[in-house]
């Protein structure tokens, strides 16, 4: 009964705490780091160069430093995504950097995000001649359905008009060759064969409702491949997970070449059919529900800017890890992710 009571005050304790000291995260938190110039530095750089570094256009490994490499790296990735050169790392040429893993939640207060002129996840009209975020949001969905063949450019040319067009035929509509508000509800359905996209969503801006405590979910290993089903005991900064079943324990025991660990491992978790990304360590510890897993203790999971129970602040090394698993679709064979 002690032990219950000490719980519970820990937990309103964790909460209150949580409350005092975490602020509104601002639109960046929802998957996109805050903007970047020449000479800053801090996680938010090192996840700017992350992405540059994993699309080919930075060759250094990321450091969290703004430098001359950086900003070669920026303005040749706003030259691939026909956006102006500027070399700083604007909200434009961070949402086609980040494209495939913006992230929008809408709580039960319908709290909205909007990101340079994406109008939740249906971007703004356009037509021949356009280019920027926009273009390029509305071509990985013409590629998505099988429409458009060359890579998203940003560039609102012949071949996207005439996919475009063809696009319109097949669903009914006016074949206007525009991106209009009629056709872009339409095309921004992901089509089903394609498998659920990842999301890489923030802990204090929804996700930490995502998975409710008792619910059970499959995470997948990044980097080996490996699955395994657990359930969600509980959490307040993070989440805290346990396998169900020994044999679960057994696959997650082999992602850690068969030995626990703190190490931080980029996830994917798949729940009611929405995959997430994010980050794990493999240490039993503290508090067991489930005594029949053969797991001594339970294991934390990280969303990107959730946090340490004791420190109350965002793990960098678990967040690059989610930011990793990011990158990566259920589906992927190992090694496949970009």
């Amino acid at each position: 009964m002690k032990a219950m009571k000490k719980r519970i005050v820990r937990l309103f304790l964790l909460l209150l705490l949580g409350a005092l000291i975490v602020p509104a995260l601002p639109a960046q938190a929802a998957g996109l780091p805050a903007p970047s110039q020449l000479g800053e530095q801090g996680l938010h750089v090192r996840l700017l160069q992350e992405a540059l570094h994993q699309q080919g256009f930075l060759s250094i490994q990321p450091d969290g430093h703004f430098g001359a490499l950086t900003l070669r790296a920026v303005e040749q990735a706003q030259r691939a995504h026909q956006l102006p050169v500027s070399g700083q790392a604007d909200e434009d040429t961070l949402a086609a950097l980040f494209a495939r893993v913006l992230y929008q939640h809408q709580d039960t207060k319908k709290q909205s995000i909007e990101l340079s002129g994406l109008d939740g996840l249906t971007p703004r009209e356009s037509g021949p001649g356009d280019k920027g975020t926009a273009v390029l949001w509305l071509q990985q969905a013409l590629i998505r359905h099988h429409y458009l063949n060359l890579p998203a450019s940003g560039v609102f040319d012949s071949g996207t008009h005439q996919a475009l067009v063809q696009f319109q035929t097949d669903q009914g509509l006016a074949a206007s060759g525009r991106a209009d508000r009629d056709t872009l509800p339409r095309l921004m359905t992901r089509p089903e064969e394609a498998g659920p996209l990842t999301l890489m969503p923030a802990w204090y801006a929804g996700a930490e409702d995502l998975i409710p405590m008792g619910a059970t979910f499959e995470i997948k290993d990044v980097r080996t491949g490996i699955r395994f089903t657990c359930a969600r005991m509980m959490g307040v900064s993070h989440l805290d997970a346990e396998p169900v079943t020994p044999y679960d324990t057994q696959q997650m025991n082999r992602v850690y070449g068969g030995t626990w660990s703190w190490d931080r491992r980029p996830i994917l978790l798949r729940y009611q059919n929405q995959v997430y990304a994010a980050s794990m360590n493999g240490m039993p510890h503290g508090y067991v529900a489930n005594r029949q897993n053969g797991m001594p203790g339970h294991f934390c999971v990280h969303f990107s800017y959730s946090r340490g129970d004791g420190s109350q602040r965002v793990d960098t090394e678990h967040l690059n890890a989610a930011f990793e698993a990011s990158f990566a679709n259920w589906d992927d064979e190992v090694g496949t992710a970009l």
